[in-house]
């Protein structure tokens, strides 16, 4: 049976229990209630030495956060060494059990430690989040001639537990702030880049939003630069010169940044040297570094994240359609800024700038006075979906109108193509009907498809086209795109995708809307886009027509609408147009 403490160790023990809540309960900051805390305790213990330290064990890298040491004994807290150089530490570390030796060379010598001496050690495990976090210890360089007490030992484990609960909870509390600020950021940042009408306005708005923030540091968008094969950036704003001294090589053969010690996220072990916005690059996939201080001796992240003052970091690939613009980079000055529903709402911002950068550049590629006509040949296109008796005849399609079920395509060929056209839609995939008008010379018919995937995916690239030729089996399609668009993207994603691809010209041109007479985009400007397609899908289908070629019924079928929504529509983009024509007429 355990004898029972003395009266007068009791009324100690009572006191020194008294204090201590008197210190947690004090409205202090946790670095100064941990402060207080080791003032107790190392008077409590009588070790010269109490520390709070955060563990990185693949890093073997061991911080000191709180440090209360002799007078004279140069350690503060940010000080980091090996956690190897400290067995006892590890110890506590590796089984995550409180440690207890009251002379390590005499009950412990494997624990002995010639770098610091350390000959008395009573130290218990920080756990956050289900992980070991750091120690909670207290030793001396000199032996004790009596063991630690039970009572010692209770009164570490609980307070050290204390310590582990106060770090959840404030990191449990850093993240649902965060999380909200970030919220908000993502629904400022897409408010402000959503009408940007040129990709680097996008860019350089969304970066300066979110530097501007409290949630982050800096921002930067950076883009793959094939002449160079590194990461060019595009876009910055926060710390001054941030992307100075990184290496953004696109290959690991010329990267030299060293490994990425706490990156949480895949790739392949091809990947695995390079830095996180190349390898959210290549891999199509966010990349973050939670602790971004942490790392071995030749991480070179790791020495810039500590010289530019940030603790965590992630990189978001930017995409929009499977099309790849670049990479968004945030730094975070807290580690662990990226976790969880943070990193969620990152990789939202990823995918709505991709959206924006390709909302601006359809745009242009629609409305501006300048565009690229790029001409693309594809061998045995038909071939390739099935078809093995291409037309004989040429086929164009030279109008497309999207509907909610797919695309309309508007097109002509000749008097004795119009058999073929017929045929050829009975057997080209996704093409759900057809239509062919009468005609002796140029024979008009229409086609409705499910999906059309070149248009999608030019559409997608920030273009538009503008026809589409048959002839024999192979296809000829010409798109316009703004001169802002990176072609070198463009190419590579079309030729991907079709392997017998060829560009048979790319030129600078003036858009051909503009060319055609002084009624142009300015008259359809202020139609919504449903009124552009009502407007569009009835001139196309001969609605205007006299005799009139279909009905206002057949129309809103095409479009997926009722009558009277078509005949709304309709009748809004006449009072637009007509209002435009006679405006300008009477200003003249």
């Amino acid at each position: 049976m355990a004898s029972q403490p003395e009266p007068t160790e009791l009324r100690r023990r009572e006191r020194m229990l008294r204090r201590a809540y008197q210190v947690l309960a004090s409205t202090d900051s946790f670095t100064g209630t941990v402060d207080a805390l080791f003032e107790l305790l190392r008077e409590e213990l009588g070790t010269g030495f109490a520390t709070l330290s955060r563990v990185h064990e693949d890093a073997d890298e061991y911080v000191f956060e709180r440090v209360l040491a002799p007078d004279g004994v140069d350690l503060q807290p940010g000080d980091r060494t090996a956690l190897s150089s400290l067995p006892n530490c590890a110890r506590v570390v590796e089984r995550a059990e409180t440690l207890v030796c009251h002379d390590v060379g005499a009950v412990a010598p494997e624990l002995s430690d010639p770098e610091w001496g350390i000959e008395c050690y009573l130290g218990a495990p920080v756990v956050v989040d289900g992980e070991v976090y750091g120690t909670f210890c207290f030793y001396d360089v000199d032996a004790r001639s009596e063991a630690f007490s039970q009572w010692d030992v209770t009164v570490v484990d609980m307070l050290s537990r204390w310590v582990s609960q106060e770090i959840t909870r404030q990191r449990y509390v850093d993240r649902v702030t965060a999380l909200n600020e970030l919220n908000g950021i993502v629904r400022d940042v897409t408010a402000s880049v959503v009408d940007q009408p040129t990709r680097e306005a996008v860019e350089s708005v969304a970066c300066e939003r979110l530097a501007a923030s409290d949630s982050f540091l800096c921002a930067w968008i950076g883009a793959a630069d094939p002449e160079t094969g590194r990461l060019r950036v595009r876009a910055e704003a926060g710390v001054d010169a941030i992307v100075d001294g990184m290496s953004l090589a696109l290959s690991d053969a010329d990267d030299d940044t060293g490994g990425d010690a706490d990156d949480d996220t895949g790739g392949d072990a091809d990947d695995a040297t390079l830095s996180p916005p190349v390898r959210a690059l290549r891999t199509d996939a966010v990349q973050t570094r939670q602790h971004a201080t942490v790392g071995p001796s030749d991480d070179k992240w790791a020495a810039h994240a500590r010289r530019h003052g940030y603790g965590s970091l992630a990189s978001v690939p930017v995409v929009d359609g499977g099309s790849p613009y670049g990479v968004l980079t945030v730094h975070a000055e807290r580690p662990y800024g990226f976790v969880g529903e943070e990193g969620k709402a990152v990789i939202h911002l990823g995918e709505m700038l991709g959206h924006a950068i390709a909302a601006a550049e359809r745009e242009q590629a629609l409305t501006g006075d300048t565009v690229v006509e790029l001409t693309l040949s594809i061998r045995n296109a038909l071939a390739d979906c099935g078809v093995r008796d291409p037309p004989t005849e040429p086929v164009l399609l030279h109008d497309f109108v999207r509907v909610d079920d797919g695309v309309l395509a508007f097109g002509s060929t000749t008097e004795a193509g119009r058999s073929e056209v017929r045929d050829l839609a009975d057997t080209l995939p996704n093409c759900e009907s057809v239509a062919v008008a009468d005609g002796e010379v140029d024979v008009a018919f229409e086609a409705e498809f499910s999906a059309f995937p070149l248009l999608s995916q030019v559409t997608a690239l920030g273009g538009r086209v503008d026809d589409f030729l048959l002839d024999g089996g192979d296809v000829r399609a010409t798109a316009y795109f703004s001169p802002e668009v990176e072609f070198g993207r463009v190419v590579d994603a079309l030729t991907e995708r079709y392997q017998s691809a060829d560009v048979v010209s790319k030129r600078e041109t003036v858009r051909p809307d503009e060319s055609t007479g002084p009624v142009g985009e300015s008259v359809t400007a202020d139609l919504t886009d449903r009124q552009r397609e009502a407007l569009r899908t009835a001139y196309l289908a001969g609605y205007f027509e006299r005799p009139r070629e279909t009905t206002g019924e057949e129309v809103a079928d095409r479009l997926g609408v009722s009558n009277s929504t078509f005949s709304q529509h309709l009748r809004a983009a006449q009072g637009k147009v007509f209002g435009h024509v006679f405006d300008d007429t009477t200003d003249e």
